[in-house]
């Protein structure tokens, strides 16, 4: 799948729970989502035609442990889609660990590969 339908899934997924898509780099296909409080993860997502696999992991030693059940999920037999892979994710995060607020949630917008390729903030939505 092309990178830039799996930042617009990701903004979907990210649009039902409280996980925010902060950056998504085309060149590297890495996505960063984050939530409240201090909840953070990346995917890196495979070249379509590669026939690798999604990986999960985060910067944060916290956090780590809590992939655990999507990295094991990733690697088990078949292929799997990213709707999937965050739903795992959103899952292994035990819901004290995620707070839902109806503040106001950062939306990203996409820059294709030849202009840097960089997933920023831009605009505002509300959480739904």
């Amino acid at each position: 799948m092309a990178f830039e339908a799996l930042a617009e899934a990701a903004e979907r997924w990210c649009a039902r729970t409280p996980f925010q898509l902060i950056a998504a780099e085309e060149t590297e296909r890495r996505m960063d989502f984050y939530a409240e409080p201090g909840v953070s993860f990346y995917v890196l997502c495979p070249e379509a035609a590669c026939g690798d696999n999604f990986h999960v992991w985060s910067e944060s030693e916290d956090c780590l442990p809590f992939l655990q059940l999507a990295q094991d999920y990733i690697s088990s037999c078949g292929k799997k889609t990213l709707h999937e892979i965050l739903e795992k994710v959103f899952k292994s995060f035990r819901p004290e660990r995620l707070t839902v607020s109806h503040e106001m949630k950062t939306h990203v917008a996409h820059f294709p590969a030849n202009q840097g390729g960089i997933i920023t903030r831009a605009g505002q939505k509300k959480c739904d």
